[in-house]
């Protein structure tokens, strides 16, 4: 069991280096937490609040030696190496990263990956005391004040602020496949895209497209089933009511109209696990009087709302001859990890290699069109060796780091002569898709003069 000793067994600052306040660690990792907070679920605000908490605002010598922010230990299943001091016993292994990102991101999937956190992911994100007396009630920390210093922290720095982003955020509002329902962005599934590419087209994070869409892991994807991209209504405005036919049942109802299923339910008196018998009328606006004629042998399982897709025609013709693969073989540069094209390959095979969107590697090497060249060098990650784990068969090469510099506070930028969006982003610690979000752009294209946001 994790104790909450770690404030008090490091200094808040060592001797001859600057300390950090607790401020000073909110301007610094915010952007990382809200980054983490849309990909895990976890609310920015916990993650900022345990960091100042268990770092000692970035201060502890774990922190500062370990770039571990949460005092995570290294168990049976850590691979990883070790900063080795005394705990909850003499000389305990805590876990080592290579950043601090690795650190956020590996303090997400702690929470993830144990059962005893997975009510805390059905809380909203918004609900920072929910997640505070969660942790404690789960067992984060065994000090019973826990909870109350994680929300006065929360409270006295308004770290709230950071759990509260615009819901455009969540949607690339450019992409001309979406459509609303109830006035409720919504998708239809091709039938041909991972669940990866799904998340990376129109997601944030993994978990969004099963929570909007009242979903289970695990479930599958048929072709033409309807995903909403953002939460989905209380009830049903224009709609009033519903007949139900042979083979609908509570979750196609619920999509057929956007109305979240539980809501559907409450409206219509009906428990969970309970369905409407074939001919049963169902309110869609206002709270039923009664409840309705159950289907007394329901089917339970997933039935599937889809509509027709339409699929254009591709507008690149691949030659059946070239090959639709391409062999990982990671380049370690000053300024990144890239990708020396082969014969044969294709910018899909190549992201395919790397697990990553198409998409995202033609925005983050500010290409024009789908063509490659043999022996181009593509850009896979920007932040060398976190992404990519290079052996020691690998290629290394060296080079200049690129001439871009940003202040560590600058939150615009004015573009020069010769800069590329990905070395800016590069610099800055973003992604392409980042800045062209931040910055509302349609294209990774930048011209001389051009002033870009890099902070909210």
């Amino acid at each position: 069991m994790r104790l909450f000793i770690l404030i008090s067994l490091f200094p808040l600052g060592l001797m001859g280096q600057e300390r950090f306040t607790p401020q000073d660690y909110i301007n610094k990792y915010k952007e990382m937490a809200i980054a983490d907070m849309h990909k895990s679920g976890v609310p920015a605000s916990i993650t900022l609040a345990q960091g100042i908490l268990e770092s000692g605002s970035g201060n502890s010598e774990l922190a500062k030696k370990a770039k571990n922010h949460f005092g995570v230990k290294g168990h049976r299943d850590w691979t990883g190496d070790c900063f080795y001091m005394d705990d909850d016993a003499e000389n305990e292994c805590f876990r080592v990263y290579k950043s601090v990102a690795e650190s956020y991101e590996d303090h997400s999937n702690f929470l993830h990956s144990h059962q005893r956190y997975a009510s805390l992911f059905e809380l909203r994100s918004t609900d920072y005391k929910g997640w505070a007396h969660g942790l404690k009630k789960a067992g984060y920390a065994t000090n019973p004040e826990y909870a109350n210093i994680l929300i006065r922290l929360i409270e006295k720095y308004e770290l709230y602020q950071y759990d509260q982003k615009p819901a455009k955020r969540f949607l690339k509002k450019d992409i001309p496949d979406v459509f609303t329902i109830n006035q409720t962005e919504a998708i239809a599934y091709d039938g041909e895209m991972s669940l990866r590419e799904v998340r990376d087209k129109y997601y944030f994070a993994e978990w969004q497209i099963y929570k909007y869409n009242d979903l289970n892991r695990g479930d599958e994807l048929k072709k033409g089933q309807v995903l909403y991209l953002k939460p989905k209504r209380k009830n049903n405005s224009t709609i009033t009511t519903h007949k139900v036919e042979e083979g609908e049942n509570m979750q196609f109802i619920s999509q057929l109209y956007g109305i979240k299923l539980r809501h559907l339910r409450k409206l219509n008196n009906l428990s969970k696990g309970e369905e409407p018998a074939v001919g049963a009328v169902l309110n869609l606006k206002d709270k039923a009087d009664s409840k309705p004629a159950l289907n007394n042998s329901p089917n339970n399982g997933l039935v599937y709302y889809t509509i027709d897709v339409v699929k254009p025609e591709p507008a690149v013709v691949v030659d059946n001859k070239t090959p639709e693969t391409a062999v990982k073989k990671p380049i370690q540069k000053a300024d990144g990890v890239y990708h020396k094209v082969a014969p044969g390959e294709s910018l899909s095979s190549i992201a395919r290699a790397y697990d990553m969107n198409w998409k995202v590697l033609k925005a983050q090497n500010g290409l024009e069109d789908n063509g490659l060249n043999v022996g181009q060098m593509l850009l896979i990650e920007p932040q060398a060796g976190q992404a990519i784990d290079i052996s020691a068969a690998d290629t290394i090469q060296i080079e200049e780091a690129p001439k871009v510099v940003l202040q560590e506070t600058q939150e615009v930028y004015t573009v020069q002569a010769g800069d590329t969006l990905f070395e800016i982003a590069r610099i800055k610690g973003m992604t392409v898709a980042e800045v062209m979000r931040l910055n509302k752009m349609d294209e990774p294209a930048i011209k001389e003069g051009m002033v870009l946001k890099l902070a909210n």
